[in-house]
């Protein structure tokens, strides 16, 4: 059988070569493009000394509540507070009736100027009497008599002056204030209500002054010391603390002792939160401080981006031992201290990616905790 023989045309071997080269050139620019470097910001690394620390759970107390009482007998005729509300120190919270002690004002008042009336006349009889004495008209004991009743009048006088200032202070004291900025807590008053010397009106709690409480383990009550700064988590905060007692009874059950953490300031804590404290558990140990910033998580696993000398990020599990302020104290393989670490960009980063530097102000300003 004959074979049959194909040749192709020089200008059909050239059309397909144009297309192939077509399709090749299509293909490279359906491509992606290479990724660029991520932009990220640094900072340095130190060494340093810190204390290990664990996170212990506490609660939020307020530092001074105060039941508010009044001190005088009445009825009350103005009630100017709720539950929640935040009052200012001398703010008026109650007001009590106080027609009668008015009235007895006003007999006290009547009274004293007749004392004053019976004085001036002893002092100008007993005048009299000091001139007639020299021409014997009157005896020594009737000048004394009258003298002694001028000295009696005198304190007759001054004895209601004392009433009647004792009487002022009981109708001002008819308007109970507040005795310091905070807020109430509880209401225990009502309109119409009668209340007795002594009886309480609302409990109010002094405002941005908390005590944390946390239960600490024996074993770690060494470490701890009134005056040290804590950090603590609380409200989606990070709020700084000074450890202001370490109460010396324990819970025989648990063996663990009351610690006092006190905070200061404006913020969004009640009584009964949770607190996140972090103590010390040992000694302070040689260590790398670094920015908290430069922190990562991924399931439960910690870890920092580095920058080598060729610009690629390098990813380092790190141990944390404790935190100081904004930075964080860790131990780490193989990480150096001269290498700058990323505080900045680096939550989608990956290890061997090109990086960028750029100035701190290139992200715009950080969110606050409350965003």
């Amino acid at each position: 059988m004959a074979r049959m023989r194909f040749f192709l045309a020089p200008s059909l071997i050239s059309v397909l070569i144009a297309a192939s080269s077509a399709v090749a050139a299509a293909d490279l620019a359906q491509a992606p493009p290479a990724r660029p470097a991520a932009k990220v910001v640094t900072a340095k690394a130190v060494e340093g000394v810190l204390a290990p620390s664990q996170d212990f759970t506490g609660t939020v107390f307020f530092k001074e509540v105060s039941e508010v009482a009044t001190e005088v007998s009445g009825k009350v005729i103005a009630v100017e507070f709720e539950e929640g509300q935040r009052v200012k120190k001398g703010e008026p919270l109650v007001r009590l009736d106080g027609e009668l002690i008015h009235e007895e004002r006003q007999a006290m008042t009547a009274t004293r100027a007749r004392y004053q009336s019976e004085l001036e006349d002893a002092q100008a009889r007993m005048e009299r009497a000091r001139v007639l004495i020299q021409d014997e008209v009157t005896t020594p004991q009737q000048f004394d008599e009258l003298r002694f009743e001028v000295q009696s009048k005198t304190h007759q006088v001054a004895s209601m002056d004392a009433e009647l200032r004792r009487m002022q202070t009981l109708i001002e004291k008819n308007s109970i204030a507040a005795p310091f900025d905070g807020i109430v807590l509880d209401r225990q008053t009502e309109l119409g209500e009668w209340k007795s010397n002594g009886a309480t009106l609302a409990v109010l709690a002094l405002e941005n002054v908390y005590d944390v409480m946390v239960n600490l383990p024996e074993e770690y009550l060494a470490w701890t010391k009134p005056g040290d700064r804590v950090a603590l988590h609380a409200a989606g905060q990070i709020i700084d603390g000074v450890v202001a007692a370490v109460v010396p009874k324990g819970d025989v059950a648990s063996r663990t002792f009351p610690v006092k953490v006190r905070v200061e300031g404006d913020y969004p804590l009640s009584e009964g939160m949770s607190a996140v404290a972090r103590l010390p558990i040992g000694p302070k140990t040689e260590c790398i401080l670094i920015p908290r910033d430069a922190i990562l998580n991924d399931a439960g696993k910690t870890f920092v981006f580095a920058v080598d000398e060729k610009m690629t990020a390098v990813k380092y599990p790190v141990d944390i031992i404790g935190y100081d302020g904004m930075n964080a104290g860790i131990r780490a393989e193989n990480l150096r201290i001269a290498d700058p670490l990323i505080v900045k960009g680096q939550e989608r980063l990956r290890g061997g990616e090109t990086v960028e530097l750029v100035p701190d102000d290139a992200f715009g300003p950080r969110p606050s905790a409350t965003d």
